[in-house]
């Protein structure tokens, strides 16, 4: 049988059994499948202790409506200061049941890691029907996707960002294989669990259309198709924008409003543009990945172009880089948003590799160069873990531990009384473990700040608005956080405030002040 016969064949998914292929070539790749998994879990583990601040916050929620404060982070404020519904919930139901919502949630972190392995390998065995094409094709996505840092960083750490690549994968892999009907709850679930989720809708609508194009045929009907799992994904997330608006008074989460100053084109020159959010291409997985799919693409092209599969995952990688656009990225470390991203290149990377199977595993140069190629991925994936693990105590907010925000955030629980206003911008560990009210200088969780800052222009501008507010509210504690906002930020107007706690938040300083006729009794009640 000539190559082109067999791609051809690998085309449509009959791959047969290779029985030329040579024990050392099996073996090789045997060993990157292995390597792969081995990286990935590896990352996992080693990043066990990281908790991000912002976890905190969607904890806070969670903890106030399990104890009947309603969906709130300051009781009787109803601001939407978080942006991951399904989790608040999820936790919640789990403090209602007694349980640990931050265990709750990791354990979802690392169901939506595992979900993203097995679907994986689930399209890599779909695309061969030999066992050294399936450990090729695993060995490949696997090196690109669930062993990257972006993936392993956010597994256990308590946010939504992996369960939520999950979902959307899942929605990709159920399109393309004309089960719409999973497909359409996949999105609805993406849609539940972040904001831009509702992009992602766009997959299985396209579907039948992508269908259709690729055989050649008419799609007029395709609405008849979708109507029926259409009308009750509009009932069910109409309903939920209905009633956000009713309780909340806002259409959109106040995030997006308090984000809304790093949405403007004054974050970088008016020229550069166009490239705002591709600052977080510097994730080295994203680097491979990305390119890479492309390549691989365009070498296998005359056959991916009739997959359905490769439309789909090519069409959720646009959304994915459009909202990172708009977006100007993420102030998570990580490259937090480009999750999903990273998970639709490794099915890309699967995808675009398959037809080419003859061809690799037919010649034992080019087997041994691709699987020395996906070692040293795996070896460069692993150096970042490393690198950033030994020298996390010079990022701020320390977020490997968090020790030093948590350390802080129980004396001000012990020492300060609840009805206490704080004015910190590390409302996460510190608000969590405080129970005291809490303005942010982000606007998180405060929509006062978040409109102040959304109308001011340039960081004098915010500078100002803050201070103004501050100025009002007179909060009697202060908490800063250098790394964050300059010291002399906190000069506010409107009152003296005396230094009374220092934590060590990693490299940086957690400083806490308390407004000078308070001072002395804060004080006394030290340790």
């Amino acid at each position: 049988m000539s190559t082109s016969v067999v791609v051809s064949a690998a085309a449509k998914g009959e791959v047969r059994s290779h029985a030329g292929v040579s024990a050392g070539v099996r073996a090789a790749w045997l060993v990157v499948a292995v390597a792969a998994l081995v990286c990935a879990g590896g990352q996992v583990w080693l990043f066990r202790s990281f908790t991000p601040d912002d976890a905190y916050i969607s904890l806070r929620y969670a903890q106030n409506l399990a104890n009947g404060a309603g969906l709130t982070y300051n009781p009787g404020e109803r601001v939407e200061g978080f942006s991951n519904p399904l989790l608040v919930f999820l936790e919640a139901a789990a403090f209602r049941c007694g349980l640990d919502g931050m265990v709750a949630a990791r354990t979802f972190g690392l169901a939506g890691f595992a979900g993203i392995v097995s679907l994986l390998l689930v399209h890599a065995r779909r695309r061969s029907r030999s066992t050294a094409g399936l450990l090729v094709l695993a060995g490949l996505g696997l090196s690109v996707a669930p062993a990257s840092f972006a993936m392993t960083f956010y597994a256990r750490s308590g946010l939504e960002t992996v369960s939520f690549a999950f979902f959307v994968l899942g929605t990709v892999m159920t399109a393309s294989a004309g089960r719409h009907g999973t497909a359409w709850g996949f999105a609805t679930i993406a849609a539940l669990s972040r904001p831009e989720g509702v992009l992602y809708l766009a997959i299985p609508a396209a579907a039948p259309i992508l269908a259709g194009a690729a055989e050649s045929r008419s799609v007029r009907g395709w609405w008849r198709i979708q109507a029926r799992y259409l009308a009750p994904v509009v009932v069910l997330l109409g309903t939920g924008l209905a009633l956000r608006h009713a309780y909340f008074g806002a259409w959109l989460p106040n995030t997006f409003f308090a984000k809304a100053p790093w949405l403007t084109s004054d974050r970088v020159p008016g020229w550069l543009w166009p490239l705002r959010g591709l600052d977080d291409m510097a994730d080295f997985s994203a680097q491979v990945a990305l390119p890479g799919a492309l390549v691989l693409s365009a070498v296998s092209w005359r056959t991916v172009r009739r997959s359905q599969t490769f439309h789909l995952a090519t069409l959720g990688l646009a959304l994915g880089f459009l909202f990172q656009k708009w977006s100007g990225g993420d102030w998570m470390l990580g490259a937090r948003f480009l999750a999903p991203v990273t998970a639709l290149a490794g099915l890309v990377w699967i995808e675009a590799a398959a037809p080419l199977l003859p061809l690799v595993l037919r010649r034992r140069r080019i087997a041994w160069a691709a699987a020395v190629a996906s070692l040293l991925l795996l070896l460069c994936h692993a150096n970042t873990a490393v690198t950033f693990y030994v020298n996390r105590s010079e990022y701020p907010n320390n977020q490997m531990t968090g020790e030093g925000l948590r350390d802080v955030g129980e004396w001000l629980g012990r020492h300060v009384p609840t009805g206490y206003l704080e004015w910190s911008d590390c409302i996460g560990l510190i608000g969590y473990y405080s129970h005291c009210r809490v303005c942010d200088p982000q606007g998180l969780v405060s929509r006062e700040v978040a409109v102040a800052l959304a109308s001011a222009h340039g960081a004098p501008g915010r500078a100002a608005a803050l201070a103004s507010i501050a100025a009002r509210l007179r909060p009697e504690i202060l908490v800063n956080n250098p790394a964050l906002n300059p010291p002399h930020e906190l000069a506010f107007a409107g009152g003296e405030y005396a230094l009374v706690k220092v934590g060590l938040n990693g490299a940086s300083k957690v400083a806490v002040y308390a407004r000078s006729d308070v001072a002395a009794s804060v004080r006394g009640h030290g340790d």
